[in-house]
């Protein structure tokens, strides 16, 4: 195997019915054409470093269309939404942020 490509030990094991694949680093999977064709990059907007590539799609399926809604958060862009959800009265989210323990 140490003389031959990814490609040709894959293309060798399907050949004779070995169940086994390639391992993709995401350098690999960002220069692959087949998985661009297939639309697995795509680019989000992200509000402090402009437009970045993003892995899109893993799967295609018919009735229900992907779409990403939105870049990472930023450390800490949800937490006040997260510890409302979480059952902490507002006063108390309010007084985390004045001791300066969430943004």
């Amino acid at each position: 195997m140490l003389e031959r490509t990814r490609a040709e030990v894959w293309e060798a094991a399907r050949e004779h019915h070995v169940m086994c694949g390639p391992l993709y680093t995401g350098l690999d999977l960002w220069n692959d054409e087949n998985f661009r064709e297939r639309g697995l990059w795509t680019t989000v907007q992200h509000p402090d470093l402009g437009e970045l590539p993003m892995l899109g799609r893993p799967y295609i399926f018919e009735k229900t269309p992907w779409r990403i809604r939105s870049a990472a958060p930023r450390p800490g862009e949800h937490t006040r939404a997260v510890l409302q959800e979480a059952g902490l009265e507002p006063a108390a989210i309010e007084s985390l942020a004045a001791e300066g323990v969430i943004a």
